[in-house]
């Protein structure tokens, strides 16, 4: 068993270095979206179908692809500006407002939660927790800690271990920790409450997940740009960054499908943390912005970028249909041979588990994301594994073949994938919790065999399952 981790071990390496080469390719470039106002965009995010909700000088808009070129938006709310936007696992928007007030969603509707009776702050960042809780900063009146059934709490530097009362970032980590990226440094609330200041930062601007941790980013005492990577939620490690950022404020932070980490700033840059390679995207790759505020890493791994006031780039990635024909034998293969019986023999997690994926053995109801009853014995078996190794993390991806709308089929694999986490914590919810497991649905995007045959199409539609934290 040990020679074939190594051997998907090689070809996992083989195909990552291939998409890094990708996206490092000297001809892609940023186009700018056309029809699209030239206004501040503050915040981007991706919902499970894959449009793009934009907080905007001019309100919410609702970006929609109609076809490869061609960008449709429709405006959900222009009574004020909007700061910041989050989608909740439910697929609920938050929306913060330069005012003293926020907006969730229920059903079709905004509902307003007043924070303060006064002015003069205006809410900055937004983040949520599993259960539907809100955390909400602010410019000028710290933290606020909304709880699903309405209960309200503000965090300030007087009254709590805050560093500053005004908040670049907030973000709800995969072990639902709360990191707060203030003018003054960076804060943590782990999930027991307990308050932690883990970086010597001068001030943090950016915070984003990673597979396996956080980055964060922000500046030293001496006023220089750093960037720290939390590995494995162990060990802090410098990332190096190139000198074209060393004196620029890092405004926001993504990482894309292959893992690889975009940051907004003066410029784009894209970082392999893996290697430390990077790219930088100015004026001659079409992004001809000054200043970039934010960006969001699309559902077909297109990367979209929010301007101070020259609207939204876009650069649309090459297809993973690129990918070369042995490539994909040998992935299909490896993912042929390994199975959850393979693990569940093992006495105990090997490192060589990490990143590791292998296909699960079910089905699904045509075009649905109902189980089908042969299936439940296969999920069993990984929900087994999931008891034995408590500290096992997984990624839960559901794959298409090509046929169809593209978009549904993104939405229809997503499905399908939280179809499978939805059984795994109710068959057992004392062992296997919502933060062990992450979904993801690429569609039709990521291939492992030919899809103009039947009988090679349907080897595409499939669940992988992969390892992303062993301890």
């Amino acid at each position: 068993m040990k020679r074939k981790y190594l051997l998907f071990g090689g070809t996992l390496l083989v195909f990552y270095c291939y998409l890094i080469s990708d996206l490092t390719a000297q001809n892609q470039h940023f186009v700018k979206v056309n029809n699209f106002p030239d206004k501040p965009v503050h915040q981007i995010v991706v919902d499970n179908q894959n449009d793009k909700w934009l907080a905007t000088e001019i309100g919410l808009l609702k970006m929609q692809v109609t076809s490869p070129n061609t960008y449709q938006s429709e405006s959900l709310w222009q009574e004020s500006a909007v700061s910041a936007v989050v989608i909740d696992a439910k697929q609920s928007k938050c929306i913060g407002t330069y005012h003293n007030y926020f907006l969730d969603q229920i059903e079709n509707k905004f509902v307003r939660h007043n924070l303060a009776n006064e002015d003069g702050f205006f809410i900055s960042c937004l983040t949520s927790e599993s259960d539907g809780s809100r955390w909400v900063g602010t410019m000028g009146k710290g933290l606020w800690q909304v709880s699903a059934e309405g209960e309200v709490k503000q965090h300030q530097a007087n009254n709590s271990p805050l560093l500053s009362n005004d908040i670049n970032a907030v973000l709800c980590d995969a072990n639902e920790t709360i990191w707060i990226g203030t003018t003054r440094g960076l804060n943590k609330i782990a999930k027991g409450k307990k308050w932690g200041s883990p970086l010597s930062l001068r001030q943090s601007t950016a915070i984003a997940q990673a597979e396996n941790g956080i980055v964060v980013a922000g500046a030293n005492e001496e006023g220089n740009t750093e960037l720290w990577y939390y590995e494995n939620y162990k060990h802090w490690r410098m990332l190096p960054i190139p000198s074209v950022l060393e004196d620029s404020r890092i405004a926001d932070l993504e990482f894309d499908l292959n893992g690889v980490l975009w940051i907004a700033s003066d410029v784009i840059v894209a970082l392999n943390i893996a290697d430390n390679s990077s790219q930088v995207y100015t004026h001659q790759e079409g992004f001809e912005s000054s200043y970039a505020i934010c960006l969001a890493v699309d559902k077909m791994n297109n990367v979209w970028v929010g301007t101070e006031g020259k609207g939204v780039f876009l650069l649309l990635r090459q297809k993973f249909e690129a990918l070369t024909a042995e490539t994909k034998e040998i992935m299909a293969a490896n993912l042929a041979t390994l199975k959850v019986d393979d693990f569940l023999a093992s006495e105990k997690t090997d490192a060589s588990w990490l990143n590791m994926a292998f296909k699960l053995n079910i089905q699904f109801e045509r075009g649905k994301s109902d189980i089908l009853d042969e299936a439940l014995p296969e999920i069993d078996k990984l929900a087994e594994l999931m008891v034995k190794f408590p500290t096992l993390q997984i990624e839960v991806a559901g794959h298409t073949d090509n046929v169809g709308d593209a978009d549904k089929n993104i939405y229809l694999s997503r499905l399908r994938s939280e179809a499978i986490k939805k059984y795994l914590i109710e068959k057992k919810p004392q062992h296997i919790t919502v933060a062990r497991i992450r979904t993801i649905g690429h569609g039709g995007n990521k291939p492992i065999a030919d899809n103009s045959k039947e009988n090679t199409r349907a080897l595409n539609r499939r669940v992988e399952v992969r390892f992303i934290k062993l301890d």
